[in-house]
């Protein structure tokens, strides 16, 4: 049974001994959408412990809140006891729930009335107020007071702005008027959770709509750690131009104008690493500058050293084409081993996504767009002429060496090996341990050993 199908049939169990249930939310809001569903969620009238008493497996894994989630087959639905809740104390949470009889009660509790709308297992719609019309006419509307919904939970500012973007809608204009006077409330929301909103809006359909909408409400002023040059880049990004007409250079004017035009191909880029690594480098943020907002916005350690990775492959790109480009010409076969030299530095997953982000960029790079053309053109065949990629795939380990060598192994290890495989990688030196161990020792008179 796939999800849909143990949704219907939990409904199904609860009206049999008495209950009204009803998919409800998200998956409701996608099925009008013709939207693929990844979660279906019953709410009923039924109470948690009488959820519980109705299947033979089940989880408590929100009792508090009403929610229980039943697992038929191996398929897990959550199933949450119709609701009300009280005053929001955090601008997030409620600081207590209570159950109640009527589901149109439970719905007038949900953020947009996009979310707010039930379905019977007969496919008929309980939509009290205008869901379906509000997808229908493409627009993003609170349930209820708009001030109030906010107030409540400040994350649904963030939320609007993704469905906005994501669904390609318009905001409501008093729903929009509340957001902006609501704006400063996010400061109550732990950084996790804004990370997680906008990881959502950049990995979704129109990232670039995202960011306009994120400078235009100024949401990013007001996270509860300031965000410095990453929220002044996304105003950038957005064509929003942070400066006064009287400190704007004709270089800036010119990268405001080019910037949506990068941005439109964002798109041909999957996962939110490329993504967000492109957007990092659209606008011109350093490593440093990147680190510092991911670590505010508390960025999972391995996506922020990736995008970090990416953005220090294509410093060192763009320093070695603008310090021997302005110089000299620099020849294919100089371009071909420095980048090879620089993929073997950061790996040849980070060099394959950098050639993809360097294609998207590469018609705004100035006087030397030429080399990075010719970097997009031949990186790839570049990067598989490289023989090997890593310390392991010597015929020679460390210890070996050191003992050739007749000396301790230490740091000094690592860096005769790294020298081996640059030989064997680039230089065509063959991979084998007695040529390699002749090598070495040529190398020890040139390395600080013990």
């Amino acid at each position: 049974m796939d999800q849909e199908e143990v949704a219907h049939a939990v409904i199904a169990r609860l009206e049999a001994e008495g209950h009204s249930a009803y998919l409800v939310g998200g998956c409701v809001r996608d099925k009008l959408m013709n939207r693929s569903v990844k979660d279906y969620d019953v709410t009923t009238s039924a109470l948690p412990e009488q959820v519980i008493a109705s299947f033979a497996r089940t989880l408590p894994t929100g009792l508090q809140h009403g929610t229980v989630t039943v697992v038929i087959q191996g398929t897990p639905v959550e199933v949450t006891t119709f609701r009300t809740e009280s005053k929001y104390e955090d601008h997030r949470r409620p600081a207590s729930v209570t159950f109640v009889p009527e589901l149109r009660e439970d719905l007038q509790r949900r953020d947009f009335t996009i979310n707010a709308i039930a379905m019977e297992r007969s496919g008929r719609l309980i939509d009290p107020y205008g869901g379906r019309t509000d997808i229908e006419r493409k627009v993003i509307r609170c349930v209820g007071d708009a001030h109030e919904r906010f107030e409540e939970d400040a994350l649904r500012m963030l939320r609007c702005l993704r469905f906005a973007s994501n669904y390609m809608f318009s905001i409501e204009e008093g729903t929009w008027l509340a957001l902006l006077d609501k704006a400063p409330l996010l400061r109550h929301i732990a950084m996790e959770r804004v990370e997680a909103e906008l990881t959502k809006m950049i990995a979704g359909t129109d990232p670039l709509r995202a960011l306009r909408l994120l400078a235009r409400s100024g949401l990013l002023r007001h996270t509860k750690i300031p965000l410095g040059a990453f929220a002044e880049r996304i105003a950038l990004a957005a064509s929003e131009h942070p400066d006064p007409p009287s400190q704007q250079t004709a270089s800036s004017v010119k990268e405001r104008e080019e910037l949506p035009e990068r941005l439109h191909r964002w798109t041909e880029l999957s996962g939110d690493v490329m993504r967000w690594a492109f957007l990092f480098a659209a606008v011109q943020l350093s490593p440093e500058e990147a680190a510092q907002g991911m670590m505010a916005l508390v960025f999972p350690r391995r996506k922020s050293d990736r995008i970090v990775k990416l953005l220090e492959f294509k410093q060192v790109i763009d320093r070695e084409i603008n310090s021997i480009a302005g110089t000299s010409e620099l020849s294919d076969e100089k371009l071909n081993m420095f980048f090879k030299k620089q993929a073997l530095r950061y790996g040849k997953s980070n060099a394959q996504d950098w050639l993809a982000i360097n294609a998207l960029l590469v018609t705004f790079r100035g006087p030397y767009a030429r080399l990075y053309v010719r970097l997009s053109d031949s990186g790839a065949q570049w990067l598989e002429e490289i023989a090997l990629w890593d310390r392991t795939e010597l015929a020679v380990t460390g210890a070996e060496i050191a003992d050739a060598l007749g000396r301790e192994a230490g740091p000094w290890t690592a860096q005769m090996l790294d020298r081996l495989l640059a030989e064997a990688a680039l230089q065509g030196t063959e991979n084998d341990k007695s040529r390699l161990i002749l090598l070495a020792q040529q190398y020890g008179k040139e390395l600080e050993m013990p």
